[in-house]
């Protein structure tokens, strides 16, 4: 099922549909709205209720499900729920976090077990700008590296990059990321900053406007 190919009555059903598997994450990014932690919430659901709930979205049968946390990678059952959702037909994508728990092997298996799209997240030109605003020293390294694992393992690549206070000065950055994206196959979304994320890093409304203008140009 190939959702760039799929017409959707919305009074039926969504056409993405965004678990948050964890609020386990070892980055301490600043834009965080989902509350994470280094340890893993004991409310989670468990391995059965996440394939009920799985199960529940392939009778849907929704284009785009993405399994998102916290770090998704925290879950020791991730593979199994990967491997699940694919037997039952529902196509999935992963936005892990750039930590040593994303590795080569890590990356492999994934891809063993029927992941549909890697979306790495990558917040600056540079280590000392990615790294501050993710929180964690060696998190831009970890990201090129994954790219070029997910590359190296035949996993279509989404790169997330977050438009902010912290890259206003970073303009050629924008360009680089989707240029090098699209040779590598990938595509590129950038997000807003919602309302409710700190307004350290919150654009105002004409400078959030500013950034768009110059996106669509590139």
């Amino acid at each position: 099922m190939n959702p760039l190919e799929i017409s959707i009555d919305f009074t039926e059903r969504p056409y993405i549909v965004i678990w948050e598997v964890t609020q386990g994450c070892d980055l301490a990014c600043v834009h965080c709205r989902a509350i994470a932690q280094p340890n893993r919430n004991p409310l989670e659901l468990s391995t059965e209720e996440g394939k009920r709930l799985i199960d529940e979205i392939a009778r849907m049968q929704v284009p785009v499900f993405v399994l998102t946390g916290g770090d998704p990678i925290k879950r020791p059952d991730l593979f199994e729920l990967i491997v699940h959702a694919r037997k039952a037909g529902v196509r999935v994508s992963l936005t892990p976090s750039a930590t040593r728990l994303l590795t080569r092997d890590v990356i492999h298996r994934l891809k063993e077990s029927g992941l549909a799209r890697l979306a790495i997240s990558l917040d600056g030109s540079y280590r000392k700008v990615h790294d501050a605003f993710r929180g964690m020293s060696g998190s831009f390294d970890r990201t090129m590296e994954a790219i070029e694992w997910a590359n190296e393992a035949g996993i279509p690549i989404q790169v997330h990059s977050t438009i902010s206070r912290h890259r206003t000065k970073s303009r050629i950055f924008t360009g680089n990321v989707m240029c090098g994206c699209a040779e590598a196959g990938g595509r590129v979304f950038t997000y807003r900053l919602w309302k409710q994320w700190p307004a350290a890093v919150r654009l105002s409304p004409r400078a959030s406007e500013a950034r768009w203008t110059l996106l669509r140009r590139v």
